[in-house]
């Protein structure tokens, strides 16, 4: 099982010196947040954006958002691009603002086709392990087929999706990148090819080493690691996608697991910072209350006001709540 990196945002402070070899090219773009978004080019080929130069004086002066691009993420060489660019810049990531890691299958290591999970979890004949939300999607085109699955929302801190890759990539985006470790790591490009992902936002995720007891937190020493990133995917994999057969009359604590991945041997744990379900809510309710204040204070003190939504739009990005963010702005 190869895993991959395939979204990475952070929050980073400093006062950026471009190293050698990279370059920093306006977009013209900027956003209510940051004045400057520069695209980030090594050897003039694009890794990425950095936004820079807060329009508030609530926020600190050396503050930067950093995205990298999708197709430095899968290239082998990232651990090395992020290394210089960090290393050599001046600024310091201070936490991860949202990372999403995945793997690529044509069927899970049982054996068990992906599609008829989603079918005997709609017809309940398996359950979902821990209480959340779902969405399913499919298509009547050519016969009933059902190609996603995702538990959590775009609130959640953490969501897991199943999905048809191959199909997304056909109708979306060709990326012949992903398409060549296809190809590189033996996966049958005439059958179905399907992704489960794990995207968390915020930086309250951690892991516990199960033989130490030893604390790690989510940060991106995990993630060049291939060995711990595969071990911290499997951590996910045993808490977040686990699936029971369904019977009423046993509870379903001692219901029989379905088995999708190899799972036995994994040394590590995810878990909260808090004790707290739901880490969010603190934060959405600071948001609600910045985007009240807005409305409030909009007719009585406009500039007041643009530094509020200034804080939110911030805040909610850092967090991971943007899409929060907006449906709160529209209907206070």
């Amino acid at each position: 099982m190869k895993i991959y990196i395939d979204w990475l945002q952070c929050f980073c402070r400093g006062q950026i010196s471009v190293p050698p070899a990279y370059s920093l090219c306006s977009t013209g773009i900027r956003s209510r947040t940051f004045a400057v978004i520069e695209e980030i080019k090594l050897f003039d080929k694009s890794i990425g954006f950095l936004c820079s130069k807060p329009q508030s004086s609530i926020l600190p002066p050396d503050s930067y958002m950093l995205k990298f691009s999708n197709e430095i993420l899968y290239s082998p060489t990232f651990s090395k691009t992020y290394d210089l660019f960090i290393n050599r810049s001046g600024i310091t990531m201070h936490n991860i603002s949202r990372i999403d890691i995945c793997t690529d299958f044509n069927h899970f290591d049982f054996f068990r086709d992906p599609e008829n999970l989603i079918k005997d979890f709609f017809c309940e004949k398996i359950i979902y392990s821990r209480h959340s939300i779902f969405k399913i999607i499919g298509d009547t085109n050519h016969g009933l087929t059902r190609d996603y699955l995702r538990f959590g929302s775009n609130l959640s801190t953490l969501s897991v999706y199943l999905y048809r890759k191959s199909l997304e990539m056909k109708q979306k985006v060709f990326k012949s990148y992903i398409a060549d470790l296809w190809k590189k790591n033996g996966l049958n490009l005439n059958l179905p090819i399907w992704r489960l992902e794990f995207s968390l936002k915020g930086g309250a995720h951690n892991i516990v080493d199960n033989s130490t007891g030893e604390i790690i937190p989510l940060n991106t020493h995990i993630f060049f690691n291939q060995s711990r990133l595969h071990d911290f995917f499997i951590s996910l994999v045993s808490k977040y996608f686990k699936f029971v057969y369904a019977n009423n009359s046993i509870p379903i604590k001692k219901l029989k697991q379905l088995k999708l991945f190899n799972t036995d041997f994994c040394p590590y744990e995810h878990f909260y910072l808090t004790k707290s379900q739901d880490l969010t809510r603190g934060d959405r309710i600071f948001i609600k209350r910045l985007e009240n204040l807005n409305h409030e204070i909009r007719e009585s003190n406009p500039e007041l006001a643009d530094h509020v939504v200034e804080l939110s739009d911030f805040f909610s990005s850092i967090k991971g709540l943007s899409e929060y963010r907006r449906f709160v702005s529209s209907v206070v």
